[in-house]
């Protein structure tokens, strides 16, 4: 017996007393089923047998109890959802193959296959049941403590010599790995992870359960304990702590008789929660699905409603690495114990080697929080790209003699080519280029310069489409560099290539300020205010923050030689500038809509930009930046 499970009553009742409201039924009924399913995260069969469960479970509303047992060598890694009671009972029935199925734990029919296991439960269905069950557990969400009452009442004599009553803790809407999800699609999530449901967390009287006293034709058992429910139920191996979720949790109740077989009949029951106030919005995560750029992200938030009232909007805040701190507003609908994710507009950050968001819901229904204790996340990230103070990059080129195999390209954060230039032709490339076949040593060298912009995401991608890479005569071979410190963005040569290789970047600011010399991360904190804010790097203004102003006005840059109108504007826009500049128009979340070089006028065609205040930057030949504030109004 667990050592946090106190017993208060444990007696047998006579029939009179079931006259007083006990709410189990004293009139013979059918026996219900009982599903154990035995699975496990790396297992390519088991989603269509869960599928097959829920389909069981539909067609028999109320009659059939389906609990998910991760157990085995297929529940292992990485993921490990198994827990020791559910390890103990994948011995108990020799299990050996995923999914298996235990019926109602049949003598001589105690293992099955999926595809058994609608005509095993069938017949019971039909079956006149000698005990009826009953159950109501109210859960304290104050405390985490439950008040559970059991019930057994015989309506007929037991055909075992003694029974035996178990009570299993599941739980629903875990998230988490899961092969061969496609076989049942309704379990995946937007975010393609699995909805894993009905997963066994707990076995309260250990698999022996609670002998009962007696067990023939009107016999009453009646039982109320209280047991304290953990955080989280550890896993075997410790990696994978489910948390215990209010409102995704269920009981499932049954008999067996003396050797643990044969279950008569079961019930499956949600909790009653008690202690719940109007509004509870509770942080369920807030997370950076893999971002490959190092200075942007699109962060999500997710909350579950633990509040009586439907929760119609929530005002949060974040932040990345305690960088500047945005406020969001979202509105819907939850209802209680629902749960949804929220897509926050994209964040400009300073990337480190180890990342981490922090969103905090401070207000709920324009409203504060009833509970406060559960509105903070965090998470930690790392970058898969990395950060290059560069204006290009370039490409040492060597061909083996199948040239027409090869395919390359830089693409930016579009998913379009970038221009390459070929440095010994001249000629340049708005699209892979493709080569001829029968190259020799003499005529298989290529160079190409690839031009970059400042603060953006790039991917690298060759490709070799009969997967021998460049191991032909002469052997091949290339590499990406950036040409500011001959640093190796992506090499490779020979055979070795393969199929091929790719890898991801960002740039930072290259081309100008008193930063042009630094990388991203090492921009210095000149306000002095413990944090390197995105208006210390030479972007004119903190794209984080709309409030934030550029540091320089349009009248100002006068002093550059430059000179924009009108100002406000339509959405056509005039630049002149004495000398060659460069410009930069950046919105509010610090995308840069339109850049390029003016020398004498140039006018900006910003029609399609919508209503609002804009960041005009401009950087001299010098290096030197300056900002203003450019307001296009419809």
């Amino acid at each position: 017996m667990k050592n946090f499970l106190t017993l208060l009553t444990l007696g047998l009742c006579t029939s009179a007393l079931m006259a007083q409201g006990i709410p189990v039924s004293q009139n013979a009924s059918n026996r219900n089923a009982l599903l154990e399913e035995f699975t496990g995260v790396n297992c390519g069969f088991c989603p269509d047998g869960h599928r097959i469960a829920d389909e069981i479970v539909a067609a028999n509303p109320g009659r059939v109890a389906t609990v998910n047992i991760h157990a085995g060598s297929f529940a292992s890694d990485p993921t490990d959802f198994r827990i020791q009671d559910g390890e103990s009972l994948d011995n108990t029935f020799s299990i050996s193959g995923y999914p298996t199925g235990v019926v109602s734990r049949a003598e001589g029919n105690a293992t099955s296959n999926r595809g058994a296991w609608a005509g095993q439960v069938a017949p019971i269905l039909t079956e006149a049941s000698y005990v009826n069950l009953g159950m109501q557990a109210d859960w304290d969400i104050t405390t985490n403590v439950a008040t559970i009452t059991l019930q057994a009442y015989f309506t007929g004599n037991s055909t075992a010599s003694s029974e035996r009553l178990h009570l299993f803790l599941v739980q629903d809407d875990i998230q988490g790995k899961q092969s061969g999800s496609t076989a049942n699609p309704t379990a995946v999530l937007p975010n393609g992870d699995y909805n894993h449901t009905k997963m066994l967390r707990n076995i309260f009287f250990g698999l022996n359960g609670i002998t009962l006293p007696s067990n023939s034709t009107g016999s009453l058992f009646d039982t109320t304990f209280t047991a304290s429910i953990p955080d989280f139920y550890p896993s075997i191996s410790g990696s994978t702590d489910v948390m215990t979720e209010i409102g995704k949790m269920s009981f499932v109740l049954f008999t067996t008789d003396q050797n643990n077989r044969n279950v008569e009949t079961a019930i499956k029951a949600a909790p009653n929660y008690t202690g719940l106030t109007a509004l509870d919005a509770s942080a369920e995560g807030a997370s950076v699905q893999s971002p490959s750029c190092g200075w942007q992200v699109n962060p999500t938030f997710a909350f579950e409603n633990l509040g009586q009232s439907a929760v119609t909007s929530i005002q949060l805040r974040y932040d990345i690495n305690n960088g500047t701190e945005v406020t969001y507003t979202w509105n819907g609908q939850v209802d209680q114990f629902s749960s949804t994710e929220i897509s926050l507009p994209t964040y400009y950050y300073l990337p480190q080697a180890s990342n981490t968001i922090t969103a905090e819901i401070i207000a709920v229904n324009g409203s504060i929080d009833d509970v406060s204790s559960n509105n903070i996340a965090t998470s930690n990230f790392n970058v898969d790209a990395s950060g290059y103070n560069t204006t290009s990059i370039g490409l040492d080129l060597r061909l083996d003699e199948w040239g027409s195999e090869i395919t390359w390209g830089v693409y930016d954060a579009n998913g379009d080519f970038v221009q390459a230039r070929d440095n010994i032709t001249g000629d340049t490339y708005n699209s892979p280029i493709v080569y001829p076949n029968q190259l020799t040593s003499a005529n298989n060298q290529f160079f190409y310069t690839i031009t970059l912009n400042d603060f953006d995401c790039y991917s690298i991608v060759f490709e070799d489409s009969y997967g021998d890479g460049l191991g032909g005569n002469p052997t091949g071979s290339f590499t990406f560099t950036d040409p500011t410190t001959s640093a190796p963005l992506l090499t490779g040569s020979g055979g070795s290539i393969g199929s091929g290789n790719s890898a991801a970047f960002f740039t930072t600011n290259a081309t100008g300020g008193s930063n042009a010399t630094t990388d991203l991360t090492e921009a210095t904190d000149s306000d002095n205010d413990g944090v390197t804010d995105l208006d210390e790097l030479n972007l004119g203004s903190n794209p984080n923050d709309a409030n934030s102003q550029p540091t320089t006005s349009i009248s100002d840059l006068a002093n550059l030689g430059v000179s924009v109108y009108p100002n406000p504007s339509t959405g056509i826009i005039n630049l002149q500038s004495v000398s060659q500049v460069n410009y930069r128009v950046i919105d509010a979340l610090g995308k840069v809509i339109t850049s390029g070089d003016v020398e004498g006028s140039k006018s900006l065609n910003l029609s399609s930009a919508a209503s609002g205040i804009y960041t005009l930057s401009i950087i001299d030949a010098s290096g030197n930046v300056s900002s203003g504030i450019i307001q296009i109004m419809k």
